[in-house]
């Protein structure tokens, strides 16, 4: 019987192993096979626009065709640079950064790479701040409530915390309000603080109190969240939520959520 369960393991091992075999046979041929396909068809993707011109950076013809985009562009600036992946900061440090490097310049916020969105890298654009010599912060906020910017100041420079978004090279930067009009948020029954902190239960059903799971707390939320929006809506009709001199509207409202 020993025996028998020993093969029977050798057995599932084996076949596992054929099967990742066969699962990456077939990505290869897809690989290849596409490449065929779009060169046959002379089609390329934005995908196609970058690999291609990474791998031709890397080619015997380099030097040739860095020359001809730097007698094309005597200068650079990529907006939104922290949604840069290593292959696009790789084509900019070839054509911008060689010798004599030409005037690059790269705007971005470090906190959003952290996300992930648009393919970012959050290494790639901390390999591109080491690898510029100067920086610059813009100091002011142009887009929210002055106390909303205060009351995130304070909640990420609560006690001098030096690391608020994990690494060293990714410091928290107060910022400023600019003297600016803002329509004024009043709300006369919930409060008109610019900030606020939901707090979810904790499940305290077993024998030692633990934070609820993400897929309880879920639809929790999405409840709460429109519940508020509702008692907002309904206090706007009513004349008792204002945003400056007017009701507050349903277009006045944004939700921000991870996906969809």
């Amino acid at each position: 019987a020993e025996d028998l369960v020993q093969l029977q393991s050798r057995q599932e091992t084996m076949e596992k192993e054929v099967f990742l075999t066969l699962q990456r046979s077939a990505l290869d041929w897809l690989r290849d096979e596409l490449r065929r396909r779009k060169a046959d068809q002379r089609v390329q993707s934005f995908d196609d626009l970058l690999t291609n011109l990474d791998t031709a950076l890397q080619g015997p013809l380099r030097e040739t065709l860095i020359e001809s985009v730097r007698e094309q562009y005597g200068a650079a600036l990529i907006d939104e640079f922290q949604d840069t992946d290593p292959v696009q900061y790789r084509i900019f440090e070839s054509l911008f950064m060689g010798d004599p490097p030409l005037p690059l310049f790269l705007v971005g916020d470090p906190k959003q790479a952290i996300y992930g969105f648009r393919g970012a890298d959050i290494f790639a654009y901390l390999e591109a701040r080491e690898d510029v010599d100067r920086h610059f912060t813009l100091q002011h906020n142009w887009r929210s409530d002055p106390r909303l910017i205060e009351a995130v100041n304070r909640l990420f420079g609560i006690n001098g915390h030096r690391q608020p978004f994990v690494f060293d090279q990714i410091p928290f930067q107060p910022a400023l309000a600019p003297e600016k009009e803002r329509k004024a948020l009043v709300d006369d029954c919930g409060g008109d603080e610019p900030c606020h902190i939901w707090h979810i239960p904790g499940d305290d059903s077993g024998n030692k109190p633990k934070p609820q799971s993400k897929t309880a707390v879920g639809p929790q939320l999405t409840r709460a969240v429109c519940a508020e929006i509702s008692r907002l809506i309904r206090g706007g009709g009513e004349n008792r939520v204002t945003l400056g001199d007017a009701p507050l509207k349903p277009g006045d409202i944004a939700v921000l959520v991870s996906s969809n």
